[in-house]
């Protein structure tokens, strides 16, 4: 068993070579976890289908939700409870190929609507509001219209 006595910030720390082991398999470890993950999270081997190949149009509800939340995007957000803290929406999420317009799926009152060319600038204002009900209310509902709502 080793000792090591290493300085720290004008201190001395004195080490138990076991505790040094330990520390760098767990680091080692923690990569090798990290690195199965990521290629769990690629299904066999193929990575998340782009974006850019999303149809212009979708059959249902269900094929929407599932292509665009399973995309491949330039940029996502989410908007959870913890952000909203509304009593009338539950979530929101955006989606954007290019960075400049995306997808916008709003999760309320057990219904999930899911709006398409909605500009990034519309979702910086709608998370950064104080009511996210009111502008949703104002600036969302009747003035874009959504491509598909469905229950969950």
């Amino acid at each position: 068993m080793f000792i090591i006595i290493r300085e720290d910030r004008g201190e001395f720390v004195v080490l138990n070579r076991y505790i040094s082991d330990l520390m760098m398999r767990a680091h080692s470890l923690y990569l090798h976890v990290s690195l199965a993950i990521l290629a769990m999270s690629c299904a066999n081997g193929q990575s998340l289908p782009s974006c850019q190949s999303l149809p212009s149009e979708f059959i249902s509800h269900s094929e929407a939700l599932s292509k665009v939340t399973s995309a491949s995007w330039a940029f996502k957000d989410r908007c959870d409870s913890q952000c909203c803290s509304s009593s009338f929406i539950q979530a929101l999420d955006y989606f954007s190929c290019d960075g400049k317009d995306g997808y916008l799926l709003v999760q309320m009152q057990g219904r999930k609507y899911l709006y398409k060319g909605i500009p990034k600038e519309i979702w910086t204002s709608l998370k950064s509001s104080e009511s996210k009900g009111s502008f949703y209310n104002d600036m969302i509902k009747g003035n874009i219209k959504y491509i598909l709502r469905a229950s969950n």
